[in-house]
């Protein structure tokens, strides 16, 4: 049985932590943008209504604080997975889908808004 480098050991399990965190906060504020874009009637995020002022809010958050984390994230790995093959490494293709699946959770939510005007006006 290989034993793991207790720094990659640490490094493996302080992603697992950050990527937890992160999908958490992701989905949460995913859940509140959906229930938004469910609403009917008066409660529905027409143009000027707060709900739709609400939905944008957190698109823009997820856009610009979840998204740009998740890009630095992928460059980091992407990079990690890069050099690991040059070493003859087995390459972490794990965390570069994570990353990828979370980033695809978000652009789904805009296009989901884009739509959403688009079906509204």
């Amino acid at each position: 049985e290989e034993e793991v480098a207790p720094e990659e050991s640490e490094l493996e399990e302080q992603f697992k932590q950050e990527m937890l965190e992160m999908f958490t906060d992701i989905t949460e504020l995913l859940r509140h943008f959906y229930a938004i874009l469910g609403r009917t009637g008066s409660q529905a995020p027409s143009a000027n209504a707060s709900s739709a002022a609400k939905a944008e809010a957190i698109l823009q958050r997820l856009l610009e604080d979840k998204l740009g984390r998740l890009e630095v994230k992928k460059r980091r790995v992407t990079e990690e997975a890069r050099d690991r093959r040059k070493e003859g490494s087995a390459p972490l293709d794990g965390p570069v889908a994570i990353v990828n699946q979370m980033m695809q959770l978000i652009q789904t939510a805009k296009i989901s808004w884009t739509i959403y005007n688009t079906a509204a006006s």
